[in-house]
């Protein structure tokens, strides 16, 4: 969202544009929203515009000659403050052809209206007071939800979840904050209303709220965004045909000739809700040529930067394999190939057959316990850099203002500590803006949310 798009709004313009996804369908949605929706939708409906809550069926005509019909639609009327984006709001639903909503769009146009900006409807909901920034944020990590549990997360989000969790703490710090200006203001009369100790244990039940908000956020993102796997090995202990196994496809080329794999090939599925996206690399080796090396460096590049990493080697090839990266990651022992032998006495995380499906519903189980997805929908969390920013400040200058009062000096300090967490903890929500958040949230957005 541009600057520029905010600005328009303050004027109080009315705009249009197309709710749902450009192209040929049943149907296609035309969102109007501002202070003149009501009268703009007059002047091209052929029947009487219904009240608000209610639809009508009939003509969308041009504006110079009523006679002139583009289709034939539902409208449905949204009267103030009773739509999505607090504003008098008309919905046409007509058919799905790209030519009539360019057509329909026109006329708007020509009415009086302008092309709304990216995501700038939900933008007048936040400015309109009918959602808060997580919310906002919450619609689009639905629309780009991945999977079923990124899509659930999403919608909690959008109901409030953090939105509350965010004001519960906003809350506890106000009133520690207040208890602490008001001896402040009366410091000569030694006013005390709540003695140090009892201060240090709501201070500590704050800490500890937000420490579980900071800790979850790895969970979250990794639920909104996905997980990225690369699979590593040496050649030939089937890390292509593991890949397809995962997969349920043939996606990557499998032969036995060493090297077959030489750039990184990729790979997405939904396994437990959460999306994971694979990248199977080139086989580690010395001495491979110009080309093979380039592709082993890629290789090692990918694994550092892997949120999970499954190490390959096969029970005909169990020796382990030295790799030069930094284990950030979390790493899975996979012994391939198990199908060649009833017995086998290497140690490994995990057996499995690629070639005949052997362990693999196992892996993609041990793949979802390893990043932790259990009940991540259920409990508080945040999923933005933004979101843990903000926590991280807020905790830090908590934790400043419980050793103040442990130190029983700088009162004024504890004072301007709080106050500093309560601004950060604001910014979540949107109650406090930094310069530039509105354009950074609302860029993202497609027109016509």
């Amino acid at each position: 969202m541009k600057a520029s798009a905010i600005s328009e709004y303050v004027r109080g313009d009315t705009i249009a544009a197309e709710s749902t996804p450009p192209g040929r369908g049943g149907i296609s949605v035309i969102r109007l929203s501002g202070e003149q929706a009501l009268s703009i939708a007059k002047k091209v409906f052929s029947n009487k515009l219904p009240s608000g809550g209610q639809f009508a069926f009939g003509k969308i005509h041009r504006l110079e000659n009523p006679n002139h019909v583009i289709d034939h639609g539902v409208v449905l009327v949204y009267e103030k403050p009773h739509s999505y984006t607090g504003e008098d709001t008309v919905e046409f639903s007509l058919h799905g052809s790209p030519v009539v909503v360019a057509e329909v769009l026109n006329e708007l146009f020509q009415a009086g209206a302008r092309q709304a900006g990216p995501g700038e409807f939900t933008l007048r909901a936040y400015l309109n007071s009918k959602i808060d920034l997580t919310q906002a944020e919450a619609v689009a990590d639905l629309i780009e939800a991945r999977s079923g549990t990124a899509a659930e997360a999403a919608v909690l989000q959008l109901g409030g979840r953090l939105k509350s969790a965010a004001d519960a703490l906003s809350d506890r710090l106000m009133n520690v904050l207040m208890l602490s200006e008001i001896e402040l203001d009366f410091s000569e009369d030694e006013t005390v209303l709540i003695g140090s100790e009892q201060k240090i244990i709501i201070i500590d039940e704050i800490l500890e709220s937000l420490a579980e908000l900071s800790d979850g956020y790895a969970k979250s993102k990794n639920i909104r965004e996905g997980i990225d796997v690369t699979i590593i090995g040496a050649p030939n202990v089937g890390k292509s045909s593991l890949l397809n196994a995962l997969l349920g496809k043939s996606r990557a080329i499998v032969h036995d000739t060493p090297g077959t794999t030489r750039d990184i090939v990729e790979g997405a599925c939904v396994i437990g809700g959460v999306q994971f996206r694979f990248n199977d690399t080139a086989g580690l080796r010395a001495g491979a040529g110009q080309i093979e090396d380039e592709g082993i460096v890629r290789a090692k590049a990918s694994a550092s930067e892997a949120d999970l990493v499954l190490l390959v080697r096969s029970i005909d090839m169990p020796d382990e394999i030295e790799i030069s990266v930094e284990r950030k990651s979390i790493y899975i022992d996979v012994l391939n190939k198990i199908d060649l032998s009833e017995h086998s006495e290497v140690k490994c995380d995990i057996g499995v057959s690629a070639k005949t499906g052997y362990n693999i519903d196992k892996l993609k189980e041990l793949l979802v316990a390893k990043i932790g997805n259990d009940n991540i929908t259920s409990a508080s969390v945040i999923n933005r850099e933004r979101h843990l920013v903000a926590v991280r400040e807020a905790q830090e200058a908590v934790a400043c203002a419980r050793q103040l009062l442990i130190d029983e000096d700088f009162s004024e300090l504890i004072a301007e500590e709080l106050r500093i967490a309560l601004e950060a903890m604001d910014r979540i929500t949107g109650k406090r803006q930094s310069e530039g958040l509105l354009d950074k949230i609302f860029a993202g957005f497609c027109i016509g949310k």
